[in-house]
């Protein structure tokens, strides 16, 4: 859920980590391995953008058709 003195484009911790089906603490431990999503803080709380949040998402899950892609989908699907 978003603070009610936010923009609708930023989240809070729990509104993104809701957003990605993932728990808060989940979100923190990506943000301390530098791994998750990109986060802004102000004054010392941690804000999400939907829409790097989005696109984070959807890099996410090329990631993962690149990473089962099989080799011969990549000659199929390849430049001619």
């Amino acid at each position: 859920m978003s603070h009610p003195s936010l923009p609708e484009s930023v989240l809070t911790t729990e509104a993104a980590a809701s957003a990605l089906s993932r728990s808060r603490v989940t979100l923190e431990r990506w943000r301390r391995l530098r791994t998750g999503p990109p986060f802004f803080s102000i004054m010392g709380r941690v804000y999400y953008d939907r829409g790097e949040l989005t696109a984070w998402l959807e890099a996410q899950k090329l990631a993962t058709h690149r990473r089962h892609e099989r080799p011969s989908d990549a000659l199929i699907s390849g430049p001619v």
